[in-house]
């Protein structure tokens, strides 16, 4: 067994986690980048990511409507919003200490805190949909209920800050009755390690242009530069 995952096993005992498959588990730290550079030998967590988000949703949605039965459909939306958002999860990550055990390429590594707070996040749902492969529905909730949850709290509380991209939409649908509207405009670079261009717009402006290694971190970016533009507009 390799030393990386004989510190996984380690993390995970420390945190009276049981796991089966240990590969399963590595995988949710394997960034695409480092995949692409040891070819066949890995597979990347973007498929566990997937997985994942679907099954974080579920468990925050089923907290929310068994915690809080009289919360509206419309509150109990914004505040999942809150907690299953990019900053929100990089910050879950981060107490964990996930970012000790991402497996990064030797690019990708160069522009790693620039990009951070994705990156993290993106490893926290991939390491939920692989727990839920490995040990299912109550393994992945005992985590959830231990280092996520209390997020919770802090959304009901407006404690929360939402991610750019759900305050921009709260913004104009509070104002204008619309939602933004995001567009690739360009895309570089090999498969492996994409950059995505996109633009963010509504009322008929282009309001923010930003980059990002995933279409969803670009839109989180653009969606900032446009909140941003919009606060000077305001002043």
């Amino acid at each position: 067994m390799n030393s990386h995952n004989k510190k996984l096993l380690e993390w995970f005992k420390k945190r009276d986690i049981e796991i089966n498959d240990i590969q399963t588990i590595r995988t949710a730290f394997v960034h695409s980048s480092y995949a692409y550079e040891r070819l066949e030998e890995e597979n990347s967590n973007e498929r566990l990511e997937f997985l994942g988000d679907t099954v974080l949703d579920l468990l925050v949605s089923e907290y929310l409507f068994t915690e809080y039965p009289d919360a509206k459909e419309g509150e109990m939306t914004k505040w999942r919003a809150a907690v299953v958002c990019e900053l929100t999860l990089a910050d879950a990550a981060r107490k964990l200490g996930l970012q000790n055990y991402l497996l990064l390429g030797k690019g990708m590594q160069k522009t790693a805190l620039k990009h951070s707070d994705a990156l993290l996040a993106d490893c926290m749902e991939a390491l939920i949909g692989a727990l839920y492969i490995d040990k299912g529905y109550d393994s992945v909730k005992k985590l959830i209920e231990k280092h996520i949850v209390h997020y919770v709290s802090l959304a009901v509380n407006g404690q929360l800050k939402p991610d750019y991209k759900t305050a921009l939409q709260e913004y104009t649908q509070s104002k204008y009755h619309i939602v933004p509207e995001y567009r690739v405009i360009d895309e570089k670079g090999p498969a492996h390690a994409k950059e995505f261009i996109v633009e963010v717009s509504f009322n008929g402006k282009a309001w923010g242009v930003a980059d990002g290694n995933s279409k969803k971190e670009a839109e989180q970016h653009a969606a900032k530069e446009a909140w941003q533009n919009l606060q000077l507009e305001e002043i």
